[in-house]
C-alpha cells in the first residue's frame, strides 16, 4: 500500500477517534468524578479517572497519590479540565 494511502487512512481514522472521545468526555461536563493525581508541574496536578480519562486541575504536590474529588470545566477529545471540587476559593473585594 502507498504510503500517501497509509497517511490518509491514519488521518481517518484519527479524525473519528477525536470525534468519539470529544463527545466521551464532553458527557463529563460539570460533574464532579474522583481522580487519582499521579503528578504535580507548577501548580497544575494531573491524574486519572477511575475510567482511564486525563484530567489536569490546579493544586498542590501534596495530592499526589491521593484521590480527590473534581469538577470537569473543560472537555477535549484528549483530556479533562477541572477545578477541585468543595475547595475554598479567596476573592479580593
Amino acid at each position: 500500500v502507498p504510503r500517501e494511502v497509509k497517511s490518509e487512512r491514519l488521518h481517518v481514522i484519527e479524525e473519528l477517534h477525536a470525534r468519539s472521545a470529544g463527545a466521551i468526555n464532553a458527557r463529563q461536563l460539570g460533574r464532579t468524578v474522583e481522580v487519582l493525581v499521579e503528578r504535580e508541574l507548577e501548580g497544575r496536578c494531573t491524574g486519572r479517572t477511575r475510567g482511564g480519562q486525563l484530567v489536569h486541575f490546579d493544586g498542590h504536590r501534596a495530592l499526589i497519590g491521593r484521590l480527590v474529588d473534581v469538577e470537569v470545566t473543560e472537555a477535549t477529545p484528549w483530556s479533562l479540565q477541572a477545578r477541585q471540587a468543595n475547595a475554598l476559593t479567596l476573592s479580593v473585594l
